[in-house]
């Protein structure tokens, strides 16, 4: 299971484990500087907008700060719920294999996937909803 958190979002909404108990989750974990990070951000918020009426949370934890977190989203539309916190990616989830790293929980918080790294052209974008599609779809039976 993901490990015991509590934060605010960048909009300042309080999340923690908890919240997520009950639907299925996707987490993607990523930074400013990443090109694959980046790649991939429209296939992540064309899920976001695919399961919009689904019982799934869409979060994204950046470890830049939140100021150039929110600086970095105005030129970029991705609809996940946006954390800003390398703490939470180093300390509490314990990111190590790279950039960026997704997972998808169920509905009890059991990591049922894992994806660390990318690619960094238009590719990113088809590959990513390759990978989760059929994984969120499944977690939602």
């Amino acid at each position: 299971t993901i490990p015991d958190f509590e934060t605010k979002t960048i909009d300042g909404r309080k999340l923690g484990r908890q919240d997520l108990i009950g639907k299925v989750t996707v987490i993607n974990f990523w930074f400013i500087a990443c090109q694959p990070c980046i790649a991939e951000i429209p296939g992540l918020h064309a899920l976001q907008e695919k399961y919009l009426d689904e019982a799934v949370n869409f979060i994204a934890i950046g470890r830049d700060d939140e100021e150039s977190v929110s600086e970095f989203l105005k030129d970029y539309t991705w609809g996940f719920d946006h954390i800003a916190s390398e703490s939470l990616n180093h300390d509490t989830f314990q990111i190590r294999w790279g950039y960026p790293t997704t997972f998808v929980l169920d509905k009890d918080g059991v990591i049922i996937f894992a994806s660390s790294g990318g690619k960094p052209d238009p590719s990113a974008v088809e590959e990513v909803q390759r990978e989760l599609i059929p994984v969120i779809d499944e977690a939602l039976k």
